[in-house]
């Protein structure tokens, strides 16, 4: 399966039942051996479904808690269906548990494991990114 294969998929499965399309395309993906799938800024998603079309910025709409719910409910149902073959990373620049501590559902987060990393020196990253560039044969 090609990465330009799974982009279609993905974006085919928010159209209609994105539940079943996304387990077929898991299944799909974990048929061909192990995965790690790395969602970045998963807690600013969550934060704008549950606040989409609320009165005031940045409140919670009952929607919206159900929405974020049943994102939440569907990625620990497919942790747990591909265990062993499949891994998810969720970064972000904002913690993943406040975010679902507002919405009260700090309990769909109880099977991952938080780790924090720290920003990188300035010279780390100027020496990864030029790792990178004479990775790639860039300047």
């Amino acid at each position: 399966m090609k990465i330009d294969e799974v982009s279609i998929k993905l974006r085919d499965a928010l159209q209609n039942n994105w539940r079943q399309q996304g387990d077929q395309v898991l299944r799909d993906l974990t048929d061909h051996g192990e995965l790690v799938i790395i969602i970045d800024e998963l807690p600013i998603l969550l934060n704008r479904l549950l606040t989409e079309g609320a009165a005031e910025d940045g409140e919670a709409t009952r929607e919206g808690v159900r929405r974020v719910d049943e994102v939440m409910t569907w990625l620990r149902a497919a942790c747990q269906a591909h265990q062993g073959r499949l891994r998810f990373v969720f970064c972000g620049s904002i913690g993943l548990g406040p975010v679902l501590r507002r919405a009260g559902l700090s309990a769909t987060i109880n099977h991952l494991t938080p780790l924090h990393l720290d920003r990188w020196s300035p010279e780390v990253a100027a020496a990864f990114l030029g790792r990178v560039a004479e990775t790639y044969g860039l300047a």
